[in-house]
């Protein structure tokens, strides 16, 4: 075998030590699933519900999920990468498993992109290795996917290489054949094409990302027309695919107020030092936590040292000082040329090394998006910043290290890459119950008051024994009576009191009708989460379902037929492009 057969068979044993590690691991621990997991959890439920009630893709109402409460699917999340472990829970499986499932499929897709894409990008064998494990088992992509649940952002963010170094090869490579210019806008495609339907925050950055490196490198499309037509392609094949999904999603926004819905998410008021209590937590928790000691120190902290943990409390923010340490380093790298003698091309690397103190910049200063908060609230997190972070900074230390390191180091990266995934694996759900449910009650109550409506469905809730809190008094039950097929979203309940306000689950209620007994009434957006029918007064049954807008139709069509057309020209391309072959 010769070496690059060599390194490719290990990227198998890696893949498989991946999947039964996230499958055997989580479900070893069940139970332990708090925030945006019994959130995904509850749609993973609904949707197979859905399937089993002879519905397919898409689901636009789950009526039945989360206590009678759905979520806005696919206002936000498109579930395109649910539908296996919808399938499997819709086979009997329990949501332990289903879980279990969650994980491996985000970790399997998260470590093969990453991999496919850095070899289509120019990395050998040994890099491409150590760019997916790198981009793996870095703490902001474990974090996100395995402890704190944020599987939407996960799915994105394991498509990311595919947005990047396409990207990266638009805007940098100098003399690239007609070829490689096309294959990249293939690539570009299919990246922003898995973003959208994963998560719309993260798609909106690698967005503006884009766009921030072509307006950097804009003489280039001046010389060179065709580098232009490549991003126009992959637009317009990004936009036709999912129209289903986004038509949609800007007609229920056209009536929000979207400069007052970003001001609320993020304030000026969040300090510099967010999250911790002093300049020691700012840096100790990220260096605390990087090492996988966090979670050791709050199961095994001796009685009457709890403030400890509480000092190294895990958030977001603090993750960014990784890259106050790496980015200026990568700087000084390729400035003094040390990169380039890597093997290394210089362009690429320039420009990944100045997004990657930019990002820095807006991820490690609260204070920044604090001030911009009237357009970029809505980002939420600095953490949003770290996937595509990550994606910048692994090719780099992928190039470092097995151009410079000796076999002694590469085999201790290797060793720290397996505890690294191990220790995430074993001990995060552990240190989210202690922390929060603990040493922490403020935030676990605010976080189970939210999970009681939108988050928690509540049959799961009794599954593992946790009580929900009794409704108010003038709130009256509901009584679902179904959803019907083919994600239209047909379902009933009987008004019986006069003086209640009927509130229903939230969806896109345009393009959705209501009747009372037969008679029209209207639907109008109350509050965030929730959808009010206006019942003024009068009981019957009220049914609601999806009718859809002519521009709601009109995108379906266009989505199917923009498919046909991507799908035609991948079958007549396919022996042309490198970039899809194994």
């Amino acid at each position: 075998m010769s070496v690059s057969q060599i390194w490719h068979s290990r990227f198998w044993v890696v893949l498989a030590v991946i999947l039964v590690g996230a499958l055997c691991l989580f479900v070893a621990y069940p139970g332990r699933m708090l925030f945006d997991t019994m959130f995904h959890l509850g749609r993973v439920d609904a949707l197979a519900a859905h399937f089993l009630a002879g519905g397919g893709y898409p689901c636009r109402l789950y009526a039945d999920s989360c206590a009678g409460l759905g979520y806005a699917a696919p206002l936000f999340y498109g579930d395109l990468f649910l539908i296996p472990v919808a399938l499997l829970r819709a086979c009997g499986a329990s949501l332990d498993v289903c879980f279990g499932a969650v994980l491996a499929e985000g970790a399997a897709l998260s470590f093969a992109v990453m991999y496919g894409a850095c070899g289509w990008f120019g990395l050998r064998a040994r890099e491409r290795l150590a760019c997916a494990c790198f981009f793996l088992f870095a703490p902001s992509t474990m974090m996100m996917a395995f402890s704190y649940g944020q599987v939407g952002m996960a799915f994105a963010t394991a498509f990311l290489p595919c947005v990047v170094f396409p990207t990266l090869v638009l805007v940098t490579e100098s003399g690239a054949s007609a070829r490689r210019l096309w294959e990249a806008a293939f690539l570009l495609a299919l990246g922003m094409t898995a973003c959208v339907l994963s998560h719309v925050i993260t798609t909106v950055l690698a967005v503006l990302f884009v766009g921030a490196l072509c307006l950097a490198r804009l003489p280039i499309f001046f010389r060179e027309p065709r580098r232009l037509a490549c991003f126009a392609a992959a637009a317009f094949a990004t936009l036709g695919v999912t129209a289903w999904f986004w038509v949609p999603m800007l007609e229920q926004w056209a009536a929000v107020d979207l400069l007052a819905f970003s001001s609320v998410r993020w304030t000026a008021a969040k300090g510099l030092f967010a999250g911790g209590p002093s300049v020691f937590g700012l840096l100790g928790d990220s260096f605390v936590w990087g090492l996988g000691l966090t979670p050791l120190l709050v199961d095994f902290c001796p009685e009457g040292w709890t403030w400890l943990p509480a000092l190294l409390q895990v958030n977001y923010d603090t993750f960014a000082v990784w890259g106050w340490l790496l980015a200026p380093l990568v700087w000084l790298l390729f400035r003094t040329g040390v990169l380039s003698r890597f093997g290394a091309s210089p362009p690429w690397v320039r420009v990944a090394g100045w997004a990657l103190l930019l990002l820095t910049l807006l991820a490690a200063t609260p204070l920044a998006l604090g001030v911009l908060a009237p357009l970029f609230g809505w980002i939420q997190f600095p953490s949003r910043f770290f996937g595509l972070w990550t994606c910048l900074l692994a090719p780099l230390v992928a190039c470092f290290a097995f151009r410079r390191c000796t076999a002694s180091q590469r085999c201790l990266l290797g060793i720290a890459f397996l505890a690294a995934f191990l220790m995430v694996c074993v001990w995060p759900f552990n240190c989210r119950r202690v922390v929060l449910m603990e040493l922490f009650p403020s935030v676990s109550g605010s976080a189970y008051s939210i999970g009681r409506g939108e988050y928690l469905p509540e049959r799961f809730v009794r599954t593992f024994g946790v009580q929900p809190p009794p409704p108010e008094e003038e709130v009256v039950p509901w009584e679902w009576r179904g959803v019907a097929a083919w994600g239209s979203g047909p379902f009933a309940l009987d008004v019986v009191d006069p003086r209640s306000s009927v509130v229903v689950p939230r969806f896109y209620y345009k393009g959705y009708a209501a009747t009372l007994d037969g008679a029209p009434i209207l639907i109008r957006e109350s509050g965030e989460g929730f959808v009010e029918a206006e019942t003024a007064g009068r009981m019957g049954q009220l049914r609601v379902w999806y009718a859809g807008t002519a521009l709601q139709r009109a995108s379906v069509w266009l989505s199917v037929a923009a498919s046909i057309a991507v799908a035609l020209l991948f079958l007549l391309a396919r022996r042309r492009l490198r970039c899809f072959r194994a």
